[in-house]
């Protein structure tokens, strides 16, 4: 029962195997000059980022005044899923992202960065 020995046999036959890794890496190289290229991604990302300036402003103003106002609307939206928003001094910043069906019930995610707020 003799096995044969690949390596032996690759040591003894160099131009052949110099060959097939040729040929394989030619194959490499024009299956990645085929490949297809989109510029633009195929899907989206349904981010909205808001902010609103008030000169003066506490950060308790900006949210009782300003950022509620701009939630409770974002809440009837059909599409909406979360919203975080954030409070300083005189400027307030609220991401929302959209959901991928509308929702059924009127619940959504609301949370608040307290670190933020100074």
């Amino acid at each position: 029962m003799s096995r044969s020995n690949l390596s032996a046999w690759a040591v003894a036959h160099p131009t052949l195997i110099l060959f097939l890794i040729l040929m394989v890496a030619g194959a490499g190289a024009f299956s990645y000059a085929k490949l297809g290229r989109a510029e633009d991604p195929s899907f989206t990302i349904k981010t909205v980022v808001i902010s609103a300036v008030w000169p003066g402003a506490a950060a308790q103003e900006m949210q009782f005044q300003v950022a509620d106002r701009i939630e409770k609307k974002l809440q009837e939206l059909p599409w909406f899923d979360v919203v975080k928003t954030y409070s300083k001094p005189g400027i307030m910043l609220a991401h929302s992202a959209t959901a991928r069906r509308p929702r059924k019930s009127p619940g959504c995610s609301i949370s608040r960065d307290e670190k933020w707020r100074t």
